[in-house]
């Protein structure tokens, strides 16, 4: 999106949105449901054009990853191979909706195609296995993001950032970057 854009949103302006979605009755399940088809339509669209069909998601643990998840899962219907790096040493996710969506995929994705990253050390071997053209997804935070980046985040943002030579696509915002901060 062009910065300079009048389309460019507050993470308030953006809670806004969402709490007006559910005053209106929508679940966060639903919500999550939509964002993830959408942005999996959206990639597609992209992939095709670059004529990739390998997709990696950087999955956090909440809603944000949530609706990555919903996305691997409509991608992979269309034919794509998708690959989910957890990034962070927590169990369960934040919230039932992202947690009932890495349940279903689970159960569609093979074992093979899910990798984790606990630590700075996790991040070469876990990167080492996309050598070959992909498409990244950003979905380590959404808005739900306070303060500064803690490790492992960090280091996998600065590898994003100065070391991957892919494309990347962010969910929401992209992770290490203050919404809030007016140019």
């Amino acid at each position: 999106m062009n910065p300079d854009s009048e389309d460019l949103f507050t993470i308030n302006m953006t809670r806004a949105m969402e709490d007006n979605a559910f005053a209106s009755g929508i679940t966060i399940f639903e919500m999550m449901e939509i964002a993830g088809k959408v942005v999996a339509e959206e990639i597609s669209k992209f992939a095709n054009k670059k004529t990739v069909k390998r997709i990696v998601m950087l999955v956090g643990f909440g809603n944000n990853g949530g609706d990555a998840l919903v996305a691997a899962k409509h991608l992979i219907e269309e034919g794509f191979t998708c690959y989910i790096i957890l990034v962070g040493s927590k169990t369960k996710f934040n919230s039932l909706a992202s947690q009932k969506n890495y349940e279903i995929l689970q159960k569609i994705l093979p074992k093979d195609n899910w990798l984790r990253i606990e630590s700075k050390k996790d991040i070469e071997t876990a990167f080492s296995e996309f050598q070959d053209k992909a498409i990244f997804l950003d979905a380590l935070f959404g808005i739900g993001i306070k303060g500064k980046l803690k490790q492992p985040y960090k280091a996998v943002v600065a590898y994003l950032n100065n070391i991957l030579k892919e494309d990347i696509i962010s969910l929401d915002i992209p992770s290490g970057y203050d919404p809030e901060i007016k140019n």
